[in-house]
């Protein structure tokens, strides 16, 4: 059995969506008539028009109608135009039509819709055909259906007028009488007033952390423009609505996810019917709770941005959520295949951190996902990371002599790491991750290489060095890019230095100094 609140919370619910229709008649605002026989006169003040058309000519008749006692945006059910035909031939084929513009009664004629504006089209600004009747008997009403003008007048809020005109191309006419007549033109409206309320059955909503609710919101009333849906919440929530916005009444279901690093507790949240005005709008609230739920926050960025060649080690922080004690797994389930990727520890309780080294191939170029799975006893979290890397920069900076020598050697490292070498013809620089220096301070300048820039930066004990040793290899920095020399006592060794594995790992020079991985020393 119903309780007395509960049947009054039904009746409520009940009376917003019960909207009864009116009905009003309008009389029009003024009227005139139009004539291509004597354009530049106004036909006004007769009880009369003969609209008509014949090849020789044609007679129009414009009526305006206002209906502002109806409230705006209310909803039209149906909307009639009756004319009164005093006498008429037949059949008469007439036709209605909104027409642009403001016509004064007195200037109005088929040049002028005002007294200083012409029409653009002379006998009236044709919008769109309305409605059109056949008229096969002499006198009498004729009804046309204006459903759509006068919705389109109090859904703007303006008065509008109409044309009738007999179809071209059809001789015939017709007396239609005027406002001031016995039997004035009339436009009957049945309309529902504007109302909005929105609501639902749901009142509170219980949910852990991470977890999504669904439930439906009702938009009841009576409006002619989309109402649109919003929600207002005091803390971060992932929502939307299906549909987002529709005629009313509609339903539409909401779908909140509560994001899993939001504090447990109690939240109101507003949900909005926006009308076309504050006053046509309607809210409700619903409560929201927040439980903590048993599990993990893992804490790790979602975008990240590599260079090709170069090492970034990233923290992950894994978190207990709700008590969880137990040990949890970290796993690599999927990775770019340009990416190299190493995750240390992959085990632990939380709290405890995972570091996870990236080094892109030095030649890469693109985007990709890294996902991340952490799983333990009751619990399976998957993390995605979106991974983006630009591809390493390389120069060399020789003459010519010592290119030749040396490009055979530099061009195959370059397709081994799949790092574009750039062979510059001045020295600048900026841009570049690295730029070789081929040759020492006497290699002689040419039309590749204009300027000798090693005799500027190689210091004088690295000078000495390169005498004593017979070959050199020197770490700098010119215009704020790395830069190294390479050179031998000529040209020949110039050009093995570069072969040389000078670390002992089984990698040349050429190939560890393109690809990143040479180290001063």
């Amino acid at each position: 059995m119903l309780s007395k609140r509960s049947l009054l919370s039904i009746l409520l619910v009940i009376s917003f969506t019960l909207v009864y229709a009116d009905v009003n008649t309008f009389k029009p605002l003024s009227d005139v008539g139009i004539s291509s026989y004597d354009p530049t006169q106004s036909i006004h003040g007769v009880d009369q028009v003969n609209v008509s058309w014949s090849p020789s000519g044609e007679v129009r008749y414009l009526v305006g109608f206002s209906f502002s006692p109806i409230p705006r945006y209310s909803v039209v059910e149906s909307a009639n135009l009756t004319l009164n035909l005093a006498n008429n031939s037949v059949p008469l084929y007439l036709e209605l039509w909104e027409v642009s513009g403001r016509p004064n009664v007195i200037c109005t004629s088929w040049t002028m819709v005002t007294c200083s504006d012409k029409w653009s089209n002379e006998g009236g600004d044709l919008i769109r055909l309305v409605d059109e009747a056949v008229v096969d008997r002499r006198g009498g009403e004729v009804n046309f259906n204006v459903t759509s003008f006068v919705q389109k007048l109090l859904t703007n809020g303006d008065e509008g007028w109409l044309l009738v005109k007999v179809k071209d191309n059809e001789t015939g006419w017709g007396l239609v009488n005027t406002e001031i007549s016995s039997s004035p033109p009339t436009i009957t409206v049945v309309y529902r007033k504007p109302v909005l309320v929105a609501h639902s059955k749901v009142k509170e909503v219980r949910i852990a952390q991470g977890e999504e609710v669904k439930f439906r919101v009702t938009v009841d009333g009576a409006l002619p423009v989309p109402v649109k849906l919003e929600l207002e919440s005091p803390i971060e929530l992932n929502y939307s609505f299906d549909p987002p916005e529709a005629l009313p009444p509609f339903n539409s279901s909401l779908s909140i996810r509560v994001p899993e690093t939001t504090p447990a507790g109690r939240y109101e949240l507003r949900i909005i019917a926006k009308g076309p005005t504050p006053e046509l709008s309607s809210n409700f609230t619903v409560n929201l709770t927040v439980v903590e739920s048993v599990g993990l926050t893992v804490k790790v960025p979602r975008e990240l941005s590599l260079h090709g060649g170069q090492e970034k080690a990233l923290t992950i922080q894994v978190l207990p959520k709700g008590g969880y004690e137990d040990k949890v797994f970290v796993t690599i389930k999927e990775a770019p295949d340009w990416l190299f990727i190493f995750l240390e520890p992959n085990l632990g309780k939380p709290p405890f951190n995972c570091t996870l080294k990236l080094r892109p191939l030095p030649g890469a170029n693109g985007t990709g996902t890294i996902v991340l799975q952490f799983s333990g006893q009751g619990v399976l979290r998957t993390v995605e990371l979106n991974v983006s890397t630009t591809p390493r920069m390389v120069a060399v900076y020789s003459n010519s002599i010592d290119w030749s020598l040396t490009k055979e050697a530099l061009i195959s490292a370059s397709n081994e790491t799949g790092v574009l070498l750039h062979r510059l013809k001045e020295p600048e620089f900026e841009g570049y991750d690295l730029v070789i220096l081929m040759g020492g301070p006497l290699a002689p300048e040419d039309d590749w290489m204009p300027t000798n820039v090693v005799r500027r930066l190689l210091p004088q004990e690295k000078v000495e060095e390169l005498i004593k040793v017979g070959w050199v290899v020197y770490w700098t920095e010119y215009q704020g890019v790395k830069a190294v020399v390479v050179a031998g006592k000529d040209r020949y060794m110039t050009s093995k230095v570069l072969t040389m594995d000078l670390d002992g790992d089984g990698t040349p020079l050429v190939e560890e100094l393109i690809k990143g991985t040479a180290r001063p020393g």
